[in-house]
């Protein structure tokens, strides 16, 4: 995670929002898209899509996007998802109920799926210094549940326990 540096939102221009499928089927992106295309009648805003890149090439697209769709159909966020809130980036996700329930309370991941996706994206772009809070919790998030080196340590605590 303290790889990643942070580079947070920037609401004072133009929401640049950021979806990078590894796989365009499994991810949902044809409700993302869906969901864009009427949000863009509407509202003034960068839509990027970026597949089959490497890995510094995303970072730095991540880095330069103020909102990160993961997936809709999943049901959890992968490491798409850990790495923009490593940068203070708001994501968008779908979660599932259950999954939510067990997850810590202040998981900052915008859930959506593809039937709530065009109204969570419109509550944004109507309010969209709302990401700025969201991101900041982003990472503490991701520093808190994510950092490889304070998952060793307890995993490490754990097994001395035994």
């Amino acid at each position: 995670i303290t790889k990643f540096n942070y580079t947070g939102v920037n609401p004072g221009r133009k929401l640049k929002i950021l979806h990078a499928p590894s796989n365009p089927e499994y991810k949902g992106t044809k409700y993302i898209n869906d969901a864009i295309e009427k949000l863009q009648v509407e509202f003034d805003f960068e839509y990027k899509i970026v597949s089959n890149v490497k890995a510094e090439e995303l970072y730095k697209e991540i880095e330069s996007a103020d909102l990160i769709i993961d997936q809709m159909l999943v049901g959890f966020y992968g490491l798409l998802s850990i790495e923009s809130m490593a940068m203070g980036k708001p994501v968008v996700c779908y979660i599932r109920d259950d999954i939510l329930k067990n997850s810590p309370a202040e998981l900052p991941v915008l859930n959506a799926n593809p039937d709530t996706l065009y109204s969570v994206l419109k509550e944004i772009l109507q309010n969209p210094v709302m990401l700025i809070d969201v991101g900041i919790r982003s990472r503490e998030y991701a520093e808190k549940y994510h950092d490889a080196a304070k998952i060793a340590k307890q995993y490490y605590e754990l097994l001395e326990k035994e």
